[in-house]
């Protein structure tokens, strides 16, 4: 049940109703009635701005306008109560009737409540995680990569055909470092005098590499020519890191469905053309760039090159397409990628990255509105360092000194649902804190204990009603029966759950999710407990099969709710703890 798509339609209806009675001149589009849950229970359920958007156009004060809803939609059923408030909300208060369809719609649709889908919605393009194959991915990739994971699931849900894509950095100068790197180390195994060769990646991974290449090639490659030698290692390097990250992405429960080398984009030549398509359009032109923030103008020099016009569409300056030596710049191939994305047909693109991009998507974003007409929607998802602790002391990694913390470590530690749920567990543009011991801890404090063990006490509370009213069914459960405080409290979240994924979807915030389910998981607690104090509270009480039959409906629900939403997040959920 759609409950913001419901309310919404609520009040355009009496909007019509008051412009056909003269009541208001004019309104306002559907879509620009904004609707949210109150954050403070004693105003309401939802509240909108509807009174606001209406006061100006009417010539009348918001507040009356406000008065005027709230004595047309005081007779819906929907609503327990609706008031108007300083100085021109509607508050409104949801009837346990209306909540309790989100129940039957639930129940009714627990096989499949795995799929909220709106229609379909077309093709969308989730590329993440596209870490530099230099390397193994060590825990801090794990972030990005769970909650491009996640978003995906998200998109799916809602009736998008999603593509996961990873956009591999197979060309540069961090490719050439790496190759020198492992020729250096094969020369070593070889009884090579090596001093003074200095290997830019220190790894055990890169000895790894070393000595498959012993193994394959024995010495001919310290007679091979170089060109061909460090093509010959750059291909065996990058296979080799390649299915390593794959490998350690299958441990995170992560998989793409597409992978695109950057190496193949130069080969196709789709750099050239997308070049060329923007000189078409009049949007390059040679010029002088400008120097780079935060350097000193002597150590810069002005380079002549081809720039593209990003100022253009929203950017703070045009932006070199060339190198000085006139190869081309790293946006230009990036350009060309999304080229490549639009070229397949996708209209709609999400890109997860690092934190430290956030000064790129002023002009990624300008490049994708020149090459499609305006006609893509980009959207970029920030992921923050996380920093890892055991038991409060720091654990350091770095790629270049080769001490990695891996992946398939952590797993092994802590589990994978420990994993996926922490790294989506505050906003992915802050800085997460990952204590071992702490996402470990079987507390309230732990919020997947927490939501894990609300799924087992529902299987538990199922098991003691059906116990005890051995016949007892829910299909004619009289769900009115649930009026109760608590109950209300659980309700008003679960008819929430579709508009929760609308929220994590236009704002691909996944941590909305977890915050969900930790209230869901709270309300569930709590009606449990409230049982214990109350005999009339528990979800099986003796002699009274009709009460016990409606909670049965509502825990029902909220075990399949609560299974959803852990599934989402990749987590499988647990029946007993």
């Amino acid at each position: 049940m759609n409950i913001l798509h419901i309310t919404r339609s609520i009040l355009y209806s009496s909007l019509q109703e008051m412009l056909s009675d003269g009541l208001l001149s004019l309104g306002v589009a559907e879509t620009d009635i904004l609707i949210e849950p109150t954050k403070e229970v004693m105003h309401g359920d939802f509240a909108t701005n509807i009174a606001f958007l209406l006061a100006k156009i009417n010539h009348k004060k918001p507040l009356d306008i406000a008065r005027m809803f709230a004595d047309k939609l005081c007779s819906n059923h929907a609503f327990v109560k609706v008031e108007a408030a300083i100085p021109g909300f509607v508050n409104m208060f949801f009837s346990s009737i209306f909540l309790s369809k989100s129940i039957s719609t639930i129940n009714d649709n627990a096989t499949d409540f795995d799929s909220v889908a709106q229609g379909d919605l077309g093709d969308l393009n989730m590329e993440f995680v596209s870490a530099n194959p230099t390397g193994p991915m060590h825990v801090g990739h794990a972030r990005g990569a769970i909650i491009g994971d996640i978003l995906s699931n998200v998109y799916s849900k809602l009736g998008y055909n999603v593509t996961k894509e990873f956009y591999i950095n197979d060309a540069g100068s961090q490719i050439d470092s790496l190759s020198r790197s492992i020729y250096i180390r094969y020369m070593e195994l070889m009884g090579e005098d090596v001093s003074g060769l200095v290997y830019e990646y220190p790894g055990d991974y890169i000895v790894d590499i070393a000595t498959i290449l012993k193994n394959r090639h024995s010495r001919s490659l310290l007679s091979m020519d170089a060109s061909i030698r460090n093509s010959l290692i750059t291909k065996i390097a990058l296979q080799h890191i390649m299915q390593g990250i794959k490998d350690d992405l299958k441990l995170l429960r992560v998989d793409h469905d597409v992978f695109v080398s950057e190496t193949d984009l130069r080969a196709k030549g789709l750099v050239e053309k997308v070049v060329g398509f923007l000189q078409e359009k009049d949007l390059v032109y040679h010029g002088t760039t400008n120097a780079p923030k935060g350097k000193m103008l002597d150590d810069w020099k002005p380079n002549e090159c081809l720039l593209f016009n990003s100022s253009d569409f929203g950017d703070s300056e045009d932006r070199s397409l060339q190198k000085a030596d006139g190869s081309w710049t790293y946006f230009a191939v990036d350009i060309a990628y999304h080229f490549y994305k639009y070229e397949r047909g996708f209209n709609k693109m999400v890109v997860g990255l690092g934190k430290d991009h956030d000064g790129y998507v002023k002009r990624i974003s300008a490049a994708v509105k020149a090459i499609s007409n305006d006609n893509v929607q980009l959207s970029i998802v920030f992921h923050n360092i996380v920093n890892f602790y055991d038991n409060g002391i720091a654990v350091k990694m770095s790629k270049r000194s080769g001490k990695i913390l891996r992946i398939g470590d952590v797993v092994a530690e802590v589990g994978c649902d420990i994993v996926r749920f922490n790294m989506v567990s505050i906003d992915s543009a802050q800085i997460l804190n990952f204590d071992f011991q702490k996402v470990k801890e079987q507390s309230k404090d732990n919020q997947l204990f927490y939501i894990q063990y609300a799924h087992a006490r529902c299987t538990s509370a199922i098991a003691i009603i059906q116990d005890m009213f051995p016949n007892i069914k829910i299909s004619n459960a009289n769900l009115g029966l649930l009026a109760n405080n608590k109950e209300m409290v659980l309700m008003r979240l679960m008819a929430l759950w579709e508009y929760t994924l609308n929220v994590v979807a236009n704002k691909c915030a996944p941590h909305y999710i977890c915050i969900y389910l930790n209230n869901v998981a709270t309300a569930l607690h709590a009606l449990w407990n409230a049982g214990k104090d109350d005999d009339s509270l528990r979800f099986a009480v003796k002699n009274d099969e009709d009460i016990s039959s409606a909670r049965l409906a509502l825990v029902m629900a909220t075990r399949t709710l609560l299974a959803s939403g852990l599934k989402v997040l990749g987590i499988e959920p647990m029946n007993s703890m």
